[in-house]
């Protein structure tokens, strides 16, 4: 799409909140909150979310200047390739002039998509401030995208009787194959770019009962439920600051949001 087309698409969804600019097979993206006089956008990704209709935050919840807000959605599939999910969101940023008003850019991304975004570093070619947070992002891949580690933790479940197996059968069986240690899409990832950023890191640490069954099966090893946290410490020495918490996904996302405020 040339840029004569795309200007004619920023007229199509510049300024309408609620309304889904980008819709494919790798990646959704949705206005949520729009002014024409803000100059700072954030893309907001809570990793993979099945419902189209689901929204990260709630109206009434955004009671502070954050800046404009999109949200990014990766759909659920085992099969999907996330290095073209990268590829596309930097295409989007790179050839929509929907973005051009802005003067800097912040991504908070949680799980496999703080993965895409670091990965689009290498792809995206814009002159704005770029500031990234990771939240329980698993650098190192996790034994929950294994099949046979699946398996084995299934089996346990099953054996002992104690939790709704038949829901965390359906979440962990889908969990993208390029999250394997030592995939070629995490052995891939260009982490010299985040040089170009100001880059923040959250380790999420989840102590619900999932979790507690989850220790007994792979050892005493702190995780969230999905990844643990060793996985979570980035591999990277660009990092401005590692944040530890043990609190909800949704409670560090505000947090990113108040740390780019500025």
């Amino acid at each position: 799409m040339n840029r004569e087309n795309m200007k004619k698409e920023r007229k199509s969804w510049e300024g309408e909140e609620g309304k889904v600019v980008l819709s494919n097979q790798y990646l959704r993206l949705k206005l949520f909150r729009y002014k024409p006089e803000v100059k700072k956008l954030n893309i907001i990704c809570t990793d993979v979310i099945p419902d189209t209709d689901y929204d990260i935050f709630r109206q009434e919840d955004y009671d502070r200047q954050y800046g404009d807000i999109v949200e990014m959605y990766i759909p659920k599939t085992r099969k999907l390739e996330l290095e073209i999910v990268s590829k596309k969101l930097a295409r989007k940023i790179n050839n929509d002039s929907f973005f051009d008003k802005y003067v800097s850019i912040v991504f908070i991304a949680v799980g496999a998509a703080g993965l895409c975004v670091i990965d689009m570093l290498k792809y995206l070619k814009i002159d704005k401030a770029i500031m990234i947070a990771t939240i329980s992002t698993p650098f190192y891949g996790t034994l929950m995208a294994n099949r046979s580690e699946v398996n084995k933790f299934i089996r346990f479940f099953d054996r002992i009787n104690r939790l709704d197996y038949q829901r965390m059968t359906k979440m962990f069986h889908i969990l993208n194959k390029d999250l394997i240690t030592g995939s070629k899409f995490l052995l891939g990832i260009d982490y010299e770019q985040l040089k170009r950023c100001r880059f923040i890191n959250f380790i999420a640490e989840d102590e619900n009962p999932e979790t507690k069954v989850a220790e007994k099966v792979f050892g005493p090893i702190s995780n969230d439920g999905v990844v643990t946290t060793i996985s979570q410490e980035c591999m990277s020495p660009n990092v401005d600051r590692s944040i530890h918490l043990v609190s909800s996904h949704e409670d560090a996302l505000f947090k990113a949001l108040e740390y780019f405020r500025s």
